[in-house]
């Protein structure tokens, strides 16, 4: 039988993965677990203490944030943020008008509670913070304190992306903008309202700048007019926030191993590429290779890194490096490759042609299965998790720790093999 929190799992897996018109019905393959109410168009799903978090869509509230501890019972909207239905839920056209589309997100977590951002139609978006409760859903700081920071709202109608929450060093960084002069720059919080802090006028953290955890510190892509594009870290401080080191353009792509990040930076009119090993403290960047063609997955096997470029020609296929240039070179031509992700001691990812394997060597790379259309493996433990076809077309969940008799079924969206084999795939995710 699978423990509560591998049942939470497997339904943050399967939630994207299975979308049949009155909602998706959630049922594992071990074990006898019943099948979970929930509203339809789920998505933006972040685990928070033991229990899963999403948005979702329903009739008589809208879009709204729900939450689930993996049973029916205890699947349920958090609160009606915004009251009754929304222009989307009632099958409308949305106008161009937030507070008539108001969609919760992004969703962050940090200390067993979810952050997101929402408006309840009489103020702007602001950061709300909630345990899973209707009592324990608010905002996190006053609405009317002059220096309120506002998130942008989601509108779809508009194609706008969620604003990142990253979480590091036990605090949540989000943009926002300050409610006393407009000014857009990076926040962090404590998750309370005198922890509630601007630290300065970067842009950054929206829906393609890159972030993540570094030992504790936030490193992350941001801009001024002074510096253009970097690679910054905060701890979230205003004066533990600084440029690190410059790239000569966007940043597309990070990767960290200690204190060692691989950043992929593009040209101005990302027409070029570079790889880089930057050391977050001193703020050197060895140059591991120029590419023609973008990096489409990095990975860490020990001190070897691992990374895959889809292109065209010599540059296509599985790349190696020992952290210097000379050290780089490309190791297979495996098609498509993609999704790279680390199980014990060695590598798996996605591709054309299936799902592989490898330890950073030619001879040590190599396919693993026969599954279709798989989506980017995840890293769990020292096992990857993953959703694909089998040789049958049903889809499913699978997990893998590298090798062909590790490599085993965990769930499928509908034990119906139609229903299974029609529902659509998705990547997996994991927050």
């Amino acid at each position: 039988m699978l423990s509560r929190y591998s049942t939470l799992f497997l339904s943050l897996l399967l939630a994207p993965l299975a979308a049949p018109a009155q909602g998706p019905a959630y049922r594992l393959i071990e074990g006898e677990v019943p099948a979970v109410s929930a509203p339809t168009d789920t998505r933006l799903l972040t685990t928070a203490g033991d229990r899963l978090f999403f948005v979702g869509t329903s009739p008589s509230t809208g879009t709204e944030v729900w939450t689930s501890d993996g049973s029916p019972e205890g699947t349920h909207l958090v609160r009606d943020i915004f009251p009754g239905p929304d222009v989307v839920s009632q099958g409308g056209i949305p106008e161009m008008d937030y507070r008539l589309n108001p969609t919760p997100g992004p969703l962050g977590s940090l200390g067993g509670a979810v952050f997101f951002a929402a408006t309840d139609g009489t103020s702007r978006c602001l950061l709300w913070r909630s345990d899973g409760t209707s009592a324990g859903t608010a905002p996190v700081v006053d609405p009317g304190r002059p220096d309120v920071p506002v998130i942008p709202c989601i509108s779809l109608n508009l194609g706008n992306k969620p604003v990142a929450m990253i979480s590091s060093g036990g605090r949540l960084f989000f943009r926002a903008t300050r409610g006393t002069d407009g000014a857009l720059g990076l926040w962090s919080t404590d998750g309370t309202e005198a922890g509630t802090r601007y630290l300065a006028p970067i842009e950054t953290l929206d829906g393609q700048i890159h972030a993540l955890d570094v030992s504790g510190v936030l490193a992350f892509q941001g801009y001024d007019p002074v510096h253009g594009y970097g690679l910054w870290r905060s701890d979230g401080t205003p004066e533990g926030t600084r440029l690190v080191v410059t790239l000569g353009g966007p940043i597309l792509t990070m990767s960290a191993r200690g204190r060692s990040i691989v950043v992929e930076s593009g040209s101005s009119d990302i027409s070029a590429y570079r790889l880089w090993l930057v050391d977050l403290e001193s703020g050197s960047a060895m140059l591991l290779r120029n590419l023609q063609w973008g990096v489409t997955g990095i990975a860490w096997s020990g001190r070897t890194i691992v990374f895959s470029v889809h292109g065209v020609g010599d540059g296509d296929g599985l790349w190696s490096s020992d952290g210097t240039l000379a050290g780089t070179a490309r190791v297979s031509s495996v098609a498509g490759a993609s999704g790279l992700a680390t199980a014990g001691d060695v590598i798996v990812g996605s591709s054309a042609a299936g799902l592989f394997m490898t330890d950073g060597t030619t001879d040590g790379t190599k396919k693993l299965g026969s599954f279709k259309f798989v989506s980017a493996p995840v890293t769990v433990g020292r096992e990857v998790w993953f959703a694909a076809r089998d040789a049958q077309s049903v889809l499913g969940v699978w997990r893998s720790d590298g090798t062909e008799a590790g490599t085993r079924l965990v769930a499928r969206p509908s034990t119906d093999p139609e229903v299974a084999s029609r529902s659509s795939l998705r990547s997996v995710t994991r927050s």
